[in-house]
This record gives C-alpha cells, sequence and structure tokens, in this order.
C-alpha cells in the first residue's frame, strides 16, 4: 500500500480503495487503464507490513482480530527469511515468464546474498533446478 492505493507486487498496477484500476505502470504516458481494469473492494488492515483483508460479511465488531506479535516492535528482533524451493515444470513456462518484462521491476527486488545450485536437470526438454536463496 503505497498513497492509500494498492499495489500489485507483480505488475505494478494501483488500485483505489474502490477497487478501481488508477495506473498501469506498462501504459504510455498518455493511456489511461480501461475502465473494465477493476477488482472486487474489501476492508483491510495493514498489520506487520501485510495487507489483511477480510473476505468475508459480518460487521466490523464481529471479525476475528489479527493476532499480535509481541517481538514485532522490539528493535532486537528482526524477521529473517531463508527461502528454499525445488522448480519442475516445462522450460516453455520459465521462458514466457521471462518474456513478461512489465513485472520485473515489482517482483525481482530482492537481492541474492548467496545462491546454491544443488541438481539441475534437463530430461526431455524439462528443467528441473533446486536451489536456495539466503
Amino acid at each position: 500500500v503505497e498513497n492509500g492505493r494498492l499495489i500489485c507486487p507483480y505488475h505494478g498496477w494501483q488500485y483505489g480503495g474502490d477497487g478501481k484500476c488508477h495506473l498501469i505502470p506498462s501504459l504510455a504516458d498518455d493511456e489511461k487503464p480501461p475502465a473494465r481494469a477493476k477488482v472486487d473492494s474489501y476492508p483491510i488492515q495493514v498489520k506487520y507490513g501485510i495487507v489483511f483483508a477480510f473476505l468475508g460479511d459480518l460487521p466490523e465488531q464481529e471479525r476475528p482480530p489479527i493476532w499480535d506479535v509481541d517481538v514485532y516492535e522490539d528493535p532486537d528482533w528482526r524477521a529473517c527469511e531463508i527461502n528454499v524451493f525445488d522448480v519442475d515444470y516445462y522450460y516453455q513456462r520459465s521462458v514466457e515468464n521471462g518474456l513478461d518484462a512489465a513485472h520485473n521491476e515489482f517482483v525481482r527486488f530482492f537481492v541474492v546474498v548467496s545462491v546454491a545450485v544443488s541438481q539441475l536437470y534437463n530430461l526431455s526438454n524439462k528443467v528441473s533446478i533446486f536451489f536456495s536463496f539466503q
């Protein structure tokens, strides 16, 4: 959420609280988002840097609370994330994703300190890569 707008982390589209798309960064400067570029609107709460959306139909006073993480405000505490994931999919999917350049500015934001590739296979036009980011 930035300046009251929800920003899609994949392509950077910006939506207002009414669900209307206000900005599509890949459009030319003189183009406006089409009217059909809209999403449903839900009540949200931003906590711990995460946008929580309530998808139910309960009145506000009956909605379940968002849990408290007591150490979140402690300056000596920090969240660490280590992503380890396996990729086992058809090579064409990776190429298609790479050609979708509009999302790179918004998705490829992390800094890779070290990458460990433990296995790489190329069998019958399929690629399997097993690696971890730290």
